[in-house]
């Protein structure tokens, strides 16, 4: 079969898809490459070129021949690497792959997907501040919201994911950040992100949507108007289960010179579409921690690279699993966004 196609005897075509849902395919005539080839290529400067295994860099620091090339690098202005725990080569290239599956500017690894959430609020954030959330989130991330930034002067106020007029009310001059998830967890809800989006826009608000579940084969939010994209990459991303990690990917649709954003405009001045990256790479991720382990990064590579065929089996075998559960007498509800007459259906197949 191909990466998309369907085995014998299968008749119907899963709805969520990748190849029947339009984000996830190029327009027709686009020179632009299908998801399923950026995956394999977009690291390499020429999608030409031959590919193969992501070189392994374990380097701590890195040799300069001099120590004013040293020195110029540290200080932003020459490109290169000085110390892992900022910027590393194996990770760049993961950072260059989601980024461009994403269709961002960039992205930002980190060690793992709460410590991409984490840094991501950390970097809008501060004491006094607060986020719009919507209440179907995983676990890790409503503990976070709920229990742990609020130590730190962080608050949250959660409303229905799938309500944007209760985002709308709920938004305050503290406001730094919506924040919901493209299938909500644990419900399978699916929120409008177009809705949210000009929400967060007519309030100068940033928009970050958690896509771990649907990952970018399946719904690109940047172009529904997302300003920021998260990932737990140790989920669909990575797909074997063998290395923890999470991503932020910028979707360049967001000016970081806004007043809530104030301690981000003197690098908007000088990096532009790249102040919240050049932000969360310089100063949250390195003073934090929060950064990714190359070798993570490498087995990430790989695992990558195969993300266009597993998500269409994925979501093949999901609803032949939800059809199933509805022939069962002993189940009361089934809640799978790609069946006819989910609460999720008509959103999941709009975007």
């Amino acid at each position: 079969m191909s990466a998309t196609g369907r085995f014998k005897g299968e008749t119907e075509v899963n709805p969520l898809e990748p190849d029947a849902c339009s984000c996830a395919r190029s327009a027709p005539g686009s020179d632009e490459p299908h998801p399923a080839t950026l995956a394999i290529h977009a690291a390499d400067a020429d999608l030409s070129a031959q590919g193969g295994a992501a070189p392994l860099y374990l380097d701590n620091a890195f040799a300069f021949e001099s120590a004013e090339a040293l020195e110029a690098v540290f200080a932003g202005r020459a490109p290169g690497y000085v110390y892992s725990r900022i910027a590393n080569p194996t990770v760049a290239r993961l950072e260059r792959t989601v980024a461009a599956l994403e269709g961002g500017v960039g992205a930002v690894a980190c060690a793992s997907g709460m410590a991409a959430i984490s840094a991501a609020i950390l970097a809008l954030a501060g004491t006094g501040d607060e986020i719009v959330a919507g209440t179907s989130l995983f676990g890790g991330t409503h503990s976070l919201l709920r229990q742990t930034l609020p130590r730190y002067g962080i608050t949250t106020r959660f409303v229905t994911s799938t309500d944007p007029a209760a985002y709308r009310a709920a938004i305050t001059d503290r406001t730094r950040a919506l924040f919901v998830e493209t299938i909500g967890n644990p419900r399978l809800d699916v929120p409008d992100l177009a809705a949210l989006a000009a929400v967060a826009r007519d309030h100068g608000v940033a928009l970050l949507v958690d896509n771990t579940v649907a990952t970018p084969m399946l719904l690109r939010p940047g172009r529904l108007g997302a300003a920021v994209v998260i990932h737990s990459t140790s989920k669909f991303i990575q797909g074997y289960g063998t290395a923890i990690g999470g991503m932020i990917v910028d979707c360049g649709t967001f000016d970081w010179s806004d007043g809530r954003y104030s301690h981000l405009a003197p690098l908007y001045r000088r990096a532009r579409q790249q102040a919240l990256l050049v932000y969360l790479r310089n100063q949250i991720c390195r003073d934090f921690g929060f950064t990714q382990a190359p070798f993570n990064a490498f087995l990430t590579s790989m695992g990558v690279q195969s993300l266009g065929a597993r998500m269409a089996r994925h979501c093949q075998t999901a609803l032949q699993v939800a059809r199933w559960l509805q022939r069962q007498s002993g189940v009361c509800e089934v809640r799978y966004p790609g069946l006819p007459g989910d609460p999720g259906h008509d959103a999941a197949q709009r975007q």
